[in-house]
């Protein structure tokens, strides 16, 4: 069950994950893309930092799109460097809402490219009751979403979160907490 939160504030670029290899927390750090022209799609896919996405064919054509991965070969997530020599990388931008992007894990030393199954591989959820789950980005998202269900005075702001009423009833909200404080003091969710 994919819930939005926040109708103002964008998905972050790093995300807390269950590790496709371990099952312990890792992250995943959002693809970079740019689109670009046909001819240029050689350059992208010989290059082992980067991938390929094709947008839907439509009347018009297809869109194509090089990827850049965050972290898969550079410890410090540069991409300035990573790019084909021809290949200006001043107008790349990071993309919130790109899936494809990169599975990093201290655990198990995972180091690969990822699609993003949103909230499955969310780490940080819980199911609460009736098969509802509540899940968070990340260890930061999960401590606002407890203070917030925790808050009696729930003044709407722009960046207030958008919760479905199932969260905020007065009987779900001390299992709720239970279950995000466990989860934050154990690194284990539920």
């Amino acid at each position: 069950m994919s819930l939005l939160f926040s109708q103002n504030k964008p998905r972050p670029i790093i995300l807390a994950i269950i590790c496709p290899t371990c099952a312990k927390q890792a992250i995943f750090i959002s693809g970079i893309s740019k689109k670009i022209c046909k001819k240029d799609i050689p350059l992208f896919e010989k290059h082992p930092s980067f991938g390929l996405c094709f947008s839907v064919p439509t009347t018009v054509g297809v869109d194509y799109y090089a990827v850049y991965f965050p972290g898969l070969h550079e410890p410090d997530a540069s991409y300035l460097s990573a790019a084909p020599d021809d290949q200006p990388t001043s107008r790349w931008t990071g993309n919130e809402s790109i899936d494809n992007g990169t599975a990093i894990c201290d655990h198990c030393l995972l180091r690969k490219k990822h699609f993003l199954r949103w909230p499955t591989d969310a780490f940080f959820q819980w199911k609460i009751r009736h098969g509802k789950v509540l899940w968070a980005w990340n260890r930061e998202h999960a401590v606002e979403l407890r203070d917030y269900i925790l808050s009696k005075n729930r003044t709407r702001t722009p960046t207030s979160f958008s919760l479905p009423a199932d969260f905020k009833k007065k009987s779900v909200r001390d299992l709720i907490c239970k279950k995000i404080n466990a989860s934050l003091l154990t690194g284990l969710s539920s």
